[in-house]
């Protein structure tokens, strides 16, 4: 049986911010900010996926191994969130 979210085991990881950017559609306001995440290497973590952190849904955009030596895992992820 396949499953659109499977949970994954607490992970330990460094969070950043990079940018944010505000936008307004036709009902609301949005603001669109992108992290990247590096944690330990994992082959099973690509886009498409989602990360939550702190309560807050991180999908991510890419993932790459940041050394070449498989030792630790780069993501550059987006966060959106809309108000009124």
């Amino acid at each position: 049986m396949a499953c659109s979210m499977c949970r994954l085991p607490r992970l330990r990881a460094q969070v950043r911010s990079l940018s944010g950017r505000q936008d307004s559609s036709a009902d609301g306001r949005g603001v669109a900010i992108s992290h990247v995440v590096v944690l330990r290497f994992r082959s099973d973590i690509g886009p498409g996926d989602r990360i939550v952190y702190r309560g807050r849904n991180l999908d991510v955009v890419g993932a790459a191994d940041l050394n070449g030596r498989r030792a630790y895992l780069s993501c550059t992820c987006s966060e959106t969130s809309f108000t009124g």
